[in-house]
This record gives structure tokens, sequence and C-alpha cells, in this order.
């Protein structure tokens, strides 16, 4: 008999929580894929940005050749919770060793949206966006402004990025569409 919640059959069931019950950190990327298909993970985004108002620019980095979801775009430095984060603050420091390779010099929650998974993307993900000083030049990524972003970044940051520098794009700038609202904290 199946369970209509989960559809698996109560052997299934069982097989699947003695097979889980085994799974040792760090996991495989196939593994760590096939749970966040199953629900909700936590990221955190840092949003490093210089300048102000219609002059401010945001740091963007490549996507490996890798990647299994945005293959040649660009995007803000993100990284999921892992199990073995203790803290918020060791996830900015794995994207400041691992993918900025420039310390930071301080970090402010600035908001946070909720991203559903409406194209097979990726799991449905609550986003914890941190606007990010640096210690120094970066570096890795390349600076590009906020009032001009490149076409390929991945889709659902542009809002992000609007709502870190504190600007509504005027429609005679070359502007990405918002497509999740940010809610930002006072």
């Amino acid at each position: 008999m199946t369970d209509s919640a989960s559809g698996l059959s109560s052997v299934e069931m069982t097989q699947l929580l003695a097979l889980l019950a085994k799974v040792q950190q760090p996991y495989t990327r196939d593994l760590a894929e096939a749970l966040c298909g199953c629900m909700p993970v936590l990221a955190i985004e840092a949003i490093i940005m210089r300048g102000e108002g219609r002059k401010t620019e945001v740091l963007l980095l490549d996507r490996p050749d890798d990647d299994l979801h945005w293959r040649g775009q660009v995007c803000v430095p993100g990284s999921l919770l892992r199990t073995s984060d203790k803290m918020i603050e060791q996830v900015l420091e794995r994207l400041a060793r691992g993918e900025v390779l420039t310390p930071f010099a301080s970090d402010k929650v600035i908001g946070y949206r909720l991203v559903t998974n409406s194209k097979g993307k990726r799991p449905s993900t609550f986003q914890l966006i941190h606007r990010v000083e640096l210690a120094s030049d970066p570096k890795s990524g390349k600076w590009y402004p906020v009032v001009a972003l490149p076409q390929n970044l991945v889709a659902t940051q542009a809002d992000m990025i609007y709502a870190a520098a504190g600007i509504t794009p005027n429609k005679n700038e070359d502007v990405r569409e918002v497509v999740l609202p940010v809610t930002l904290l006072a």
C-alpha cells in the first residue's frame, strides 16, 4: 500500500529512512540535490557593492562550468546552509574564502524572501540577504553598474540587487525584470 503523502509504500519508506540514517557528511552533489528537492533550504546571499545611488556597482561572479543549474551565468556570491554549519557566519566565511577570495570587513542582513521552485531549477529556497563590505579589493568577480546588469545574470537576482542598492530602476535604464520582491528589514 502506498502512502499518498509521500508516494512510497511502507516498505520503501522503511528502506529510505534506514538508508538516510547511514548518510555521512559531506554529502555528494547528487545526494544534496536530491535531498534539497524534497524541502525548502536556506541560502545566504552576499551582495557586495560600491558607490551610491545610480552610480552603485555590484560584484558578480561567473558560475562554474560544472554548475548544474546556471552554467554560463553570473550571480552574487551565495551558498546554501549546510548541516555542518554551526552559524551563518560560517557560510559568510566560506563565501569570502571560496568565492570572493577576499575577507569581508562587515555584513548586515538587509532582507529576505522565499523563492519557490517554479521551473525545476532548484529547490524552494528561503534567502537571507546580506549587504557586505570587503576588507580589500576583490580577487575574483567583476563590477557591474546596478542600472546596467548583464543579460546573463541569474534571473531571480536582479530584484535583490536593486533592493540592496536602494534604487528603483527607470524604464530608460538597461534593467532586468523584477521577478521576486524582497522584504527589506528596517
